[in-house]
């Protein structure tokens, strides 16, 4: 297509910014303001506002570039099973993965989004160990092994997109 692409990842319930759906579509607009100088006012951050606000940006955006926007674990929204709140948007150009793991919200989404499902299998230990192993040597070994060992043996541990986040953000703590 010719277009620049921006890809937007966020991670639910990973961050304290991202605790609730409104600050999740606040994250959302002040990424694609800062990269398509998209100007947002006070009243968009607004919790009555943010949603269709969220929606105009997006809509912005997809004029100016290809958008691949990915949110991962919206299930961490307890008040999200039937993902209302999001955006979405049919727009050519503008693109949404989403990852959960409650089956009612898939279902949801399939039927009433027209989303597709692709199920990832959870890693086994050894694929822990060596998506933990990778990650050390691209990064160099600045992190502490007792901390390496806690992450790998978390209950979320075996999803890959966890392992790499909270290494990351080990990483950038240091």
């Amino acid at each position: 297509e010719g277009r620049d692409l921006l890809l937007a990842v966020f991670f639910c319930g990973m961050h304290q910014r991202l605790r609730d759906p409104h600050e999740l579509m606040r994250a959302l607009m002040q990424t694609l303001a800062e990269a398509f100088d998209i100007r947002l006012v006070d009243e968009d951050m607004l919790n009555e506002h943010v949603l269709a606000a969220a929606a105009a940006k997006v809509e912005a955006a997809g004029k100016k570039a290809s958008l691949l926007i990915v949110i991962d674990g919206i299930d961490f929204y307890e008040d999200a099973v039937a993902v209302d709140w999001l955006p979405l948007t049919s727009q050519k150009g503008v693109h949404w993965l989403l990852s959960t793991s409650d089956e009612k919200q898939i279902r949801h989404l399939i039927q009433t989004k027209g989303f597709q499902r692709i199920d990832v299998d959870e890693l086994v230990e050894e694929q822990r160990e060596g998506l933990v192993q990778s990650m050390i040597k691209r990064h160099k070994p600045e992190i502490y092994r007792e901390h390496i060992e806690m992450i790998k043996e978390a209950a979320m541990g075996a999803r890959p997109d966890f392992l790499i986040a909270a290494m990351d953000l080990m990483r950038m703590s240091k």
